[in-house]
Order: structure tokens, then sequence, then C-alpha cells
């Protein structure tokens, strides 16, 4: 089995795009995935939406992260249309 890609950071001021093994301490919220059957990685970690509290998926590597948002959600808060806590 291969190894999952790194995570991915986006500087949503700058565009700027980093890359990671491990997440990073400094981060404002994690980007997660829907609930699927099957789980898209088998190993995947279940949990909410901090936004609207939909069922998600995410990588054990972002569990440390304090705040988790589906797609919908990130893309509200990073427009400041939106600032879950």
């Amino acid at each position: 089995m291969s190894k999952f890609p790194p995570l991915v950071s986006v500087d949503t001021e700058t565009g700027a795009v980093e890359f990671f093994d491990k997440l990073p301490a400094d981060v404002d919220f994690v980007v997660v995935m829907p609930l699927s059957v099957p789980l898209i990685v088998p190993d995947n970690l279940l949990g909410r939406c901090s936004g609207c509290d939909r069922a998600v998926q995410f990588r054990p590597e972002t569990a440390p992260a304090p705040i988790k948002l589906c797609l919908e959600c990130a893309v509200a808060w990073a427009e400041g249309m939106a600032n879950p806590s």
C-alpha cells in the first residue's frame, strides 16, 4: 500500500502552498471530507464539521486540529462569510 500524500497548507491571503508530513501547530482550520461508506481511506477517523455539524472523515494526522471544516464551511470562512469556533 502506498503512503497517503502529505498534508497541504494554503495561505488564503497570499495563495502560498506548502506540503507537510505532520500538522503544523499554527493552522487556522483543516478541510475535511464528508462521511462516505466506504471511507475514502480505511484508517480515516470520524467527526463533525465545526461549522455545520455535518458528519466528516479526516486523516489521523489532522486529529489535533481544533477546527475541522467541510469544504463548504471552509470556503465560507476563508471568504469571511462565517467564523466557526
